[in-house]
């Protein structure tokens, strides 16, 4: 299947040579440990919530690849946009470019004949090939839509954003003809490029079939060692910084956040102002091939993150987080006229970017948590935090706040089951007014630039039922995605590259990747019984030849829901404790004190902020909106919006003011 690599724009750094020094890492090592039957209520704030992970100093191996001096001014209280210095101890850790952490040790195949960083192969003989990633997705993933009774979309484009804020692959260059010629002629394995990644795709799928296509390719992720760091297992690299500080909206080095601001002008980040007057993203600035534009490809909009245009929803809340900056540049520069610090640019710049990034962190780590884990193990866990002025405690120099692989390659991609193939259009009263098919408008931007549909695909957002988290995928991720890099013919099946990116990357088969979770490992399908459904644990038996052999990413989705959370125990697990540690190892964090921090005033105007404020401020005219854009509406009331933001925007003009000397 023909595919065109996305090009992620590399900042490179220099990377020492680690030690080679190789500590065992056995599977037969890890423990289980009994399950609580109040485990949130066990847990300690800012403690390991994951169980039976492998050593912090196996965890925290990539950090021999950083050798080299990092300069910073330990006083300086902003953050730097590569994440550097964040941890006054540990300089490089949550660094763009680093390498990111395991809470398990990686899994490659081991056969000796095959070469390091080699895929996993079948544990029923150690030789034959898993499963195709995409008999699996038919199997396991069809488009059966069911809605959520409580929540809007807004969660899954909220948590998109999150994911693009916090990590990022490095890709190897994408191999020409490298083992599959245009999806309808293998290469033999002996014959692979380096950098390629291949599935089968069957000869009676249901859909490939009608278009000759039997075999599909991706570029590998980049290795430590294409950095020239050697360690004793290879390591994949993160390509953005740690930490939940929106620079997917800013940028990860120096260099990019320069580009994308304004002319050094008033503290803003560059925008282009259409003929009707409506601020959007600047375009870019030469032809991309990912831009599905007939006419103009240099059409679609700039950033630095490069999914920015990746679906039309992404586009819209890229629009007002771009608009807020804007806006509250202003503001702060119209109360502080007197203050000759406060017309500078970067003084502008720096401090919309603290209150615009402290406003996501307070939605991701109070709503949308609530929404993941259950509001009581939200706030046992010390993520969400009640309002008011006080600070919050628990900062911890100790926790390092990279990304995990388990998280990057597994526990955020199950999100994707939420994204809707239909979206529906609202006006202001809530009525629907039309509707769009998710996969026409991948990577173009010109629907959302049109009158009135910025604030129509903003009100869906925050109007249309979330679906529910389940194994069912919409057909605009499995088997229309970016279809319009093949004449709109046929796409990509996303499920299925997740579960091929997700063996790119090393991770542990399900069995021992639940471990994280508590669970025994089950030496038979027949002891998934305790955890997936009869029927399920039949299919399994149908697709995988060992039960060794189940991907992660697959068995996790199939769980039944835990307690309260939106997802299953496993999946819990493994994202709070990547929470913990994006909040706690972030001495930054908009509550904590220290370095940067808030007055108590200007932090209660923080913890009265919400997504329904942002996307008042920042839509075109949207007159009302629920006061938690995260939860359908219903019949209920709806808020003025113009209301909404003057009340903040009092609150900013009380505790952002300055008094002149």
């Amino acid at each position: 299947m023909y595919f065109v690599t996305l090009f992620i724009l590399i900042i490179s750094i220099q990377l020492g040579s680690g030690q080679n020094t190789c500590p065992s890492d056995s599977l037969s090592s890890f423990h289980s440990q009994p399950e609580s039957c109040a485990f949130c209520a066990s847990v300690e704030k800012g403690k390991p919530i994951v169980i039976g992970a492998q050593s912090t100093e196996k965890q925290n191996i990539g950090d021999q690849c950083f050798s080299q001096p990092i300069e910073c001014n330990p006083e300086y209280k902003y953050r730097y946009p590569d994440g550097r210095c964040n941890n006054l101890k540990h300089l490089s850790w949550g660094m763009t470019n680093h390498t990111i952490v395991r809470l398990q040790p990686a899994a490659y195949s081991t056969n000796p004949n095959d070469p390091p960083g080699s895929q996993r192969v079948s544990a029923s003989d150690n030789v034959s090939p898993l499963t195709s990633p995409r008999v699996i997705s038919n199997r396991f993933f069809p488009d059966i839509r069911s809605s959520s009774p409580k929540f809007t979309m807004a969660f899954m484009t909220l948590s998109q954003f999150m994911t693009h804020d916090v990590l990022s692959r490095k890709l190897r260059e994408p191999p020409p003809d490298g083992c599959c010629k245009n999806g309808t002629m293998k290469v033999p394995p002996n014959q692979w490029n380096s950098g390629c990644l291949s599935m089968d795709i069957p000869e009676d799928d249901p859909y490939y079939n009608q278009h000759e296509q039997i075999c599909y390719q991706l570029p590998r992720a980049q290795f430590s060692t294409d950095m020239g760091c050697k360690l004793c297992k290879i390591e994949q690299l993160n390509n953005v910084n740690s930490y939940v500080d929106a620079s997917a909206l800013y940028g990860n080095s120096d260099e990019i956040s320069k580009k994308l601001r304004s002319e050094f002008k008033d503290g803003k980040l560059k925008f282009e102002t259409i003929p009707d007057g409506r601020v959007f993203l600047p375009c870019l600035d030469k032809p991309n091939p990912l831009c599905f534009l007939d006419s103009n490809k240099a059409g679609c909009f700039k950033s630095t993150d490069f999914g920015v245009n990746q679906n039309i929803q992404f586009m819209a809340l890229h629009v007002v987080l771009l608009r807020v900056h804007n806006k509250l540049c202003d503001e702060l520069k119209k109360i502080n006229a007197q203050i000759p610090e406060w017309q500078t640019d970067e003084k502008l710049y720096q401090e919309a970017k603290r209150i615009l990034s402290a406003i996501l962190q307070h939605i991701m780590f109070g709503r949308i948590s609530e929404i993941i884990f259950g509001k009581e193990c939200a706030k046992i866990y010390g993520f969400s935090e009640p309002n008011g002025e006080n600070y919050f405690s628990g900062y911890d120099q100790e926790i390092n706040v990279q990304t995990t692989a388990e998280f990057q390659h597994v526990a955020f991609k199950t999100f994707h089951g939420l994204v809707e193939g239909n979206l529906l259009l609202y006006n202001d009263d809530r009525e629907i007014v039309g509707q769009i098919n998710f996969s026409d408008w991948y990577n173009n931007p010109t629907f959302l630039k049109q009158p009135g549909n910025l604030d129509k695909i903003l009100i869906g957002l925050i109007t249309q039922p979330l679906r529910n988290f389940n194994r069912f995928y919409t057909k605009a991720l499995t088997n229309e995605f970016f279809k319009q890099l093949n004449h709109n013919k046929y796409g990509a099946d996303l499920a299925a590259i997740d579960i091929l990116r997700s063996r790119d990357c090393g991770i542990q088969p399900y069995i021992y990747f639940s471990i994280l979770a508590g669970y025994p490992i089950a030496k038979d399908f027949q002891d998934l019984s305790d955890r997936i459904e009869p029927k399920l644990i039949e299919q399994l038996r149908k697709t995988y030849k060992s039960v060794a052999d189940i991907d992660a990413i697959v068995g996790v989705m199939l769980e039944a829901p835990f307690g309260d959370s939106l997802v299953g125990k496993t999946l819990h697990y493994v994202i709070a404790e990547q929470f913990r540690r994006y909040k706690f190892g972030d001495s930054f964090f908009y509550s904590f004190e220290g370095r940067g921090q808030f007055t108590p005033g200007q932090l209660e105007t923080i913890r009265s902020s919400s997504l329904a404020f942002l996307i008042c401020y920042g839509s075109d005219n949207i007159q009302h909106v629920q006061k938690d854009a995260f939860t359908l509406s219903g019949d209920g009331p709806l808020e003025d919006c113009s209301k909404i933001v003057d009340d903040f925007i009092k609150q900013i003009r009380m505790n952002w003011m300055e008094k002149s000397n």
